[in-house]
């Protein structure tokens, strides 16, 4: 169990948090839980519908693409990512459609602070500002993977 300064501390660190205020950050602690993934497991599941966000906290989550629709309980495909604490996964729980874009699977036993997506959109329809800000960044950060995935297209020079 995490106090609240902890939450708060660990969502300022977050590559997708860590642009908000104290004020801000103050919103958006009571809406996080903390949540723990044991060595293989399969967090969500690429074509699932997304319901939250994961932060980790801990331990080390490989994101997974595949170019056609995994079976139940799979996750099979190219490892695109390997995610690191502090990272995000599960943004399309904030925009339409609410569909995983890869699968997500604990490398090892890992942490996540989970935030409920339509909970974090109904905050953040009612603080434009905050709106604003957290979306601003979640945009650069998917443009930041969009180029990093190209690059991984590019033959070796």
């Amino acid at each position: 169990m995490m106090n609240q300064e902890q939450v708060r501390s660990i969502l300022r660190e977050s590559e997708l948090f860590g642009v908000l205020s104290d004020r801000d950050l103050n919103r958006i602690v009571p809406l996080c839980s903390l949540e723990t993934y044991r060595e293989g497991e399969l967090i969500f599941k690429q074509g699932s519908r997304l319901d939250h966000l994961y932060i980790l906290v801990q331990g080390s989550l490989a994101i997974v693409r595949s170019s056609k629709e995994p079976g139940p309980g799979e996750a099979g495909g190219a490892i695109v990512e390997v995610l690191a604490p502090g990272r995000l996964c599960g943004w399309s729980s904030l925009v339409q459609p609410h569909v995983a874009t890869a699968s997500a699977r604990a490398l090892v036993e890992s942490q996540a602070l989970t935030v409920d997506g339509s909970v974090l959109n109904s905050v953040l329809d009612k603080n434009h500002p905050l709106g604003y800000a957290l979306l601003r960044q979640l945009v650069v950060l998917l443009g930041r993977r969009v180029t990093q995935a190209y690059k991984s297209l590019e033959p070796p020079l």
